[in-house]
């Protein structure tokens, strides 16, 4: 059985990655294993088979700002739920359209990341896309005790996404 098979088991939703040549926004043990695959892009999604909770794939905009039809389809063939670009609304919030567009055609839900400095009105014209969920990046916490403002951070944000699923993770 393969890893992602046996975690799906075990996990209400998972987060594959995309294998990129820029992980500009993965902490150094996820830089290491996208600099490590041997298929990069849609090769190595196109090799996986997820299973039965939903998938959710994890890419860069950057790498496909021309072809977001193309990664939905296949995002879709492979049995993900939707796909996730971290750099999309940072360094390429003209195609928040495009990209909600290619995953509802290709009957997929968007999903969004975000950061505490996210414009509140930008943060609600997310919900009004009902994505599957609104990821909120925090600054790097890992292994200490979160700052106050970073709780406070989380408490705004969850009034303002309502009743979305909103995930909250440090790198």
């Amino acid at each position: 059985m393969n890893a992602i098979r046996c975690l799906s088991e075990v996990s209400d939703f998972l987060e594959v990655g995309i294998p990129t040549n820029n992980p500009k926004y993965d902490g150094p043990v996820i830089r290491k294993t996208h600099f490590a695959s041997e298929l990069k892009g849609l090769d190595a999604v196109n090799v996986a088979k997820y299973g039965k909770v939903p998938t959710i794939l994890m890419g860069y905009v950057e790498d496909y700002v021309n072809n977001l039809e193309l990664v939905a389809k296949v995002a879709s063939e492979a049995g993900a739920s939707s796909v996730l670009f971290p750099d999309l609304l940072f360094e390429h919030l003209d195609k928040l359209e495009e990209y909600v567009m290619a995953m509802r055609n290709h009957s997929l839900r968007p999903t969004f990341f975000i950061s505490s400095n996210t414009p509140h009105r930008l943060v609600n014209v997310l919900v009004r896309y009902e994505p599957l969920f609104i990821y909120l990046g925090l600054y790097a916490a890992t292994g200490i005790k979160l700052p106050l403002y970073i709780e406070r951070n989380i408490k705004e944000v969850r009034k303002l996404v309502d009743n979305i699923t909103l995930i909250a993770a440090s790198p």
